[in-house]
């Protein structure tokens, strides 16, 4: 608890310094590069009730997924989509699990999780999305009970290229071939 306190801390440190860049903010032609502000109104989005999960890597708690697209009828998100997956795992959002999954296109992450970058977030008592991790597999050393690999661990899996990467059923594109 501390700890999650301690990084969201330092997090909105840097964003307000440094404006909410990440890791890897340079991008390539035809790609999207999210940035701070493009989560701020992830609650407004269709939204996925999953109920109480315990999925490896994540925490147990009331878990919720928004998507700023619909599900896409072909086989593959649009290069811009959003997914947030909130775990509500206590009563104060800012002790809250915030990942999301921003479909950035191009050679971004070619394998395993092709397209796709990856973030942890954290809330502040305003309900303000802040990065606090980003990249190819953000978290890893605190999110790595789904085989060792961080985000990638289950993301990045073979049988989820089926599914442009994404896990939760509802939310996998509706491709017509399978």
């Amino acid at each position: 608890m501390i700890r999650a306190a301690l990084s969201l801390a330092c997090a909105l440190t840097l964003s307000l310094a440094l404006g909410g860049c990440g890791d890897d903010t340079t991008a390539e032609p035809g790609t999207f590069v999210a940035f701070q502000q493009n989560f701020a109104p992830y609650r407004t989005w269709t939204s996925l009730d999953v109920g109480n999960i315990a999925v490896g890597g994540h925490p147990a708690g009331h878990a919720v997924v928004y998507a700023n697209n619909p599900v896409p009828s072909g086989c593959a998100w649009p290069v811009g989509t959003i997914l947030v997956k909130e775990v509500q795992i206590t009563d104060d959002r800012t002790q809250w699990e915030l990942f999301a999954m921003v479909k950035r296109g191009g050679s971004y992450d070619s394998n395993p999780a092709a397209g796709w970058e990856l973030f942890t977030l954290g809330l502040t008592p305003t309900g303000t999305p802040v990065i606090t991790g980003r990249g190819v597999n953000p978290g890893a050393d605190m999110y790595s009970g789904a085989g060792g690999g961080g985000c990638n661990g289950c993301h990045g899996t073979p049988s989820a290229h089926a599914f442009d990467s994404v896990l939760t059923t509802a939310l996998r594109p509706r491709c017509p071939t399978r």
